[in-house]
This record gives C-alpha cells, sequence and structure tokens, in this order.
C-alpha cells in the first residue's frame, strides 16, 4: 500500500477543515476560493503543516504563530497576510479543523 498525495503534493496528515475553499486548495491545487495573492504563503503553511510533530513546530519567523485564548483556547493560529490566518488544532500529529479568516 502506498502513500496517499494530493494535488498539491502534501501526504495528508492534515484530517479536516473548516473553510472548504482552503481543503479544495489543499486536496485539488484550486485557488478559486482563497485570496490570489494568499496562494504561495497558504502552500508554504499547509506544507509546514503537514511535516510537524507538534504545534510548536510551526513557531517559524515570520509566521507569527500563537495559541488562541478564551472561546478559541484549543486553536493555534499563524499568520498569511495583515489580519488573515490560518488556526488549527492538534492531536498527537495531526492537524485538525484547519480554518483560513479574516481576523477583522
Amino acid at each position: 500500500m502506498g502513500y496517499n498525495y494530493n494535488e498539491i503534493g502534501y501526504f495528508f496528515m492534515i484530517k479536516n477543515f473548516q473553510h472548504k475553499g482552503l481543503e479544495k486548495f489543499y486536496l485539488k491545487g484550486n485557488v478559486s476560493k482563497i485570496q490570489p495573492m494568499h496562494e504561495r504563503r497558504l502552500r508554504m503553511i499547509l506544507s509546514r503543516l503537514e511535516s510537524i510533530h507538534k504545534p510548536e513546530d510551526m513557531n517559524l519567523p515570520g509566521f507569527n504563530f500563537h495559541a488562541l485564548r478564551n472561546d478559541m483556547k484549543d486553536y493555534y493560529s499563524v499568520s498569511v497576510n495583515k489580519n488573515w490566518r490560518v488556526i488549527f488544532k492538534f492531536d498527537g500529529v495531526d492537524a485538525f479543523d484547519v480554518d483560513y479568516i479574516d481576523y477583522h
């Protein structure tokens, strides 16, 4: 049995998405439901999410990684551009509930 890869070359380690456009981008490379100027950055973030073993592995320069608080306390956040973020939960070695949001 071989490994399963999506259209843009990522091995499936992200278990599910909240943002269907980001999921479509991840699975098929379709950019129709994401901000076009974010394509490169989102590729970098998703690629990194695929390779990490703990949330803190997303703590790279420029990612502005941090744990969220209050009603979002189970989520972590990384910066895409200005007020756009990718947020996610983490369980074991898998990211899940991955979302692409405009913070403001």
